[in-house]
């Protein structure tokens, strides 16, 4: 498609879905190429912006408020002063101590005047590196359609889909980061590490994680170091370093503030969560399995089966092996930040994307699933303790959609009080 088709048909399917989103969808996904596809699921993405469900106690609500709290009557002036603060690591003062948010509240808040449309941008953002990282990966028709496969396509997309919009930053970043891996990775090109470097605009914490994802691509052709850290990761164990971090910082506002923020005291052990689940009676068995964290479980299991039942047995592809080696070192590395709960609770995702991508391209490239039964039995266990996160992650997908997202969303954008969420009209329809 050329430029200009493209930008017809955008606008086609913009006024389309401003009716109908779902139609718009299904037809575009449905008969459009991969252009056409990826335009739908932009303007979807628009549109989810538009219409977002918010509550009181969510990030989102907190995030907006803030937009129309500082930015309606803040100078210019004040912006690039405060812009300039927050790039040399100090408190700005005022609004977003995040660049991206920052400039994003500036626009939506005071340049254009109407702060709702703040969701609107970082939807389309978060929606563009989406789109094109989900692309990337599934880049080619699946003939081995069997339900291994499936799932594995599932658990990458649900692990931080478009849910993800309403925390703003911090999975914006991800895909960000994402997208740049994966392109850099597939084509050999340097350009694409500009993304990489572009992530803690987005969000701060990535000037961290960028240091295990540099060193998972140094090291990209030797999944055996990345192994013998990971192991050494497990068994680590030592004083809790919070202090010193905080007092070598003391000079950067932000950095100082954001440690002692992310650090803990001490580790819960798996004890103490399941007294917690215990607790809670009231919770689905989903959810109190997943509060367990079956999953962090499935992940060390899985890594496993594929370095012994797949590098060390078979030639795969390099693009597997470095998509793997990456997140054996991401995920060491949140096994080495234990004492800092945010940083290795958001390392351990980005190193588990990278985990499932690996997983997908063995099992779409080869018919390793069929010829080994070790890798086939530790496939089917793994996908299997997965199944509570699975399940739970899908019903926090209808948390924040709205049901205008799909239908007549131009209501909502007028009159934002009768908008519910898709959960909320579930809950209405059939009460569960």
């Amino acid at each position: 498609m050329t430029y200009k088709n493209k930008l017809v048909y955008f606008f086609q399917n913009l006024l389309v879905s401003l009716i109908a989103p779902a139609i718009s969808l299904y037809y575009g996904l449905k008969n459009g190429n991969k252009s056409q596809q990826k335009i739908v699921l932009f303007i979807f993405f628009l549109f989810y912006g538009a219409t977002l469900h918010m509550d009181v106690e969510n990030d989102g609500h907190r995030h907006l408020e803030a937009v129309r709290n500082f930015y309606p009557e803040m100078s210019f002036r004040l912006f690039i002063n405060s812009s300039l603060k927050i790039l040399v690591f100090q408190e700005s003062g005022v609004g977003s101590d995040d660049i991206y948010k920052h400039v994003v509240s500036y626009l939506s808040g005071n340049i254009i005047g109407y702060p709702p449309i703040f969701f609107v941008i970082v939807a389309g953002v978060y929606g563009f590196f989406f789109i094109n990282s989900i692309y990337e990966i599934f880049d080619r028709p699946l003939f081995n359609r069997y339900l291994p496969l499936m799932a594995v396509g599932f658990l990458f997309i649900m692990h931080k889909n478009v849910e993800g919009v309403n925390t703003v930053r911090t999975w914006t970043a991800m895909w960000i980061l994402l997208f740049g891996v994966i392109k850099f990775l597939k084509y050999k090109n340097n350009k694409y590490l500009i993304f990489i470097a572009l992530t803690p605009l987005v969000h701060f914490s990535y000037i961290v994680f960028i240091v295990p994802v540099l060193a998972g691509l140094f090291i990209k052709r030797k999944p055996n170091l990345a192994l013998a850290a990971f192991l050494l990761s497990m068994v680590f164990s030592g004083f809790n370093p919070n202090k010193g971090l905080s007092n070598r910082f003391g000079g950067q506002e932000i950095i100082k503030e954001r440690i002692e923020n992310y650090s803990i005291d001490k580790q819960s052990t798996a004890n103490e969560r399941w007294a917690n689940i215990n607790k809670k009676k009231e919770q689905r068995l989903y959810k109190s399995m997943q509060s367990f964290g079956l999953q962090s479980y499935a992940f060390v299991f899985i890594i496993f089966i594929m370095y012994f039942f797949v590098i060390r047995i078979y030639n795969p592809s390099n693009l597997f092996v470095y998509f793997f080696t990456l997140g054996t070192t991401i995920h060491a590395f949140s096994n080495f930040t234990w004492f800092i709960t945010e940083v290795a609770g958001r390392s351990r995702v980005i190193g588990e994307m990278f985990i499932l991508i690996s997983l997908f391209l063995i099992l779409r490239d080869t018919a390793v699933y069929f010829r080994k039964k070790e890798f086939k039995w530790g496939l089917n266990i793994y996908l299997i303790l997965m199944i509570p996160f699975a399940i739970w992650n899908t019903s926090r997908w209808f948390d924040h959609p709205s049901l205008f997202s799909f239908i007549m969303p131009g209501l909502v954008i007028i009159n934002p009080e009768m908008n519910f969420s898709l959960k909320q009209a579930l809950r209405f329809l059939i009460p569960f």
